[in-house]
């Protein structure tokens, strides 16, 4: 069923060899993924999965990037995983059913890697020739870089007040004539976001490399 993509098929049977059972949900299970999907799957622990064990059984997969999460609490987690061996398509979001120790994350990074995991996105659709789904993850690139430079120079709170006023004054990245412009724009919002941002260099100068190549190439 996954031959087709190899990286996809290297990580569902490292799962599989780690946890036994592996369920499958998303466009694999339904038989409809490409070459740009991700790999959605849920396991069950039956006993307490500690910080340690738990990173220990992702670095069995391979190296990561990021352990993200998404959601924890003492029945379900959720993380996004993004590993260094893999396209960056082929992150795996993991759901485990069960209860796993409180992975330490640095909140304060969550808008950097929301704003990545989303290029990443857009950059998905804009090659499936998806537009409308790439242009939700567009301006959601565009307001976390400009809720970021807001929060920079103190003109933004907890309720982003200011950032429509933003928004307006970037109109040349608000408004999108045709899809070539937007991938053009998104180059440009990732590039601004890089030169704003001096976190994680090396991960920058990857994922911004493989964006840049991917969306130059998409015709």
């Amino acid at each position: 069923m996954l031959s087709s993509l190899v990286d996809i098929n290297t990580i569902y049977e490292k799962l599989k060899s780690i946890f036994g059972k592996v369920k499958l949900y998303g466009s694999v299970s339904d038989g409809n993924f490409d070459k740009y999907s991700d790999l959605d799957v849920e396991i069950t622990v039956k006993s307490f999965l500690s910080e340690a064990d738990f990173i220990n059984l992702v670095n069995n997969i391979g190296p990561s990037w990021i352990i993200f999460p998404i959601f924890q609490n003492d029945e379900s987690s959720i993380f996004t995983i993004l590993f260094k061996d893999y396209r960056f398509y082929q992150k795996l979001d993991l759901r485990i059913i069960g209860k796993v120790q409180k992975i330490k994350f640095d909140e304060s990074k969550r808008s950097f890697w929301d704003f990545y995991l989303g290029a990443i996105r857009y950059c998905k659709y804009s090659k499936r020739k998806m537009y409308w789904s790439a242009y939700k993850f567009y301006h959601g690139m565009l307001e976390i870089y400009l809720k970021i430079q807001l929060s920079k120079d103190n003109l933004i709170g907890e309720d982003y007040v200011g950032l429509d006023k933003a928004k307006f004054g970037h109109q040349d990245l608000v408004f999108i004539k045709n899809t070539d412009q937007m991938d053009k724009k998104a180059i440009h919002i990732i590039n601004l976001f890089r030169q704003a941002n001096e976190y994680h260099p090396k991960f920058q100068t990857e994922v911004v490399k493989f964006i840049r190549g991917e969306l130059v190439i998409r015709k």
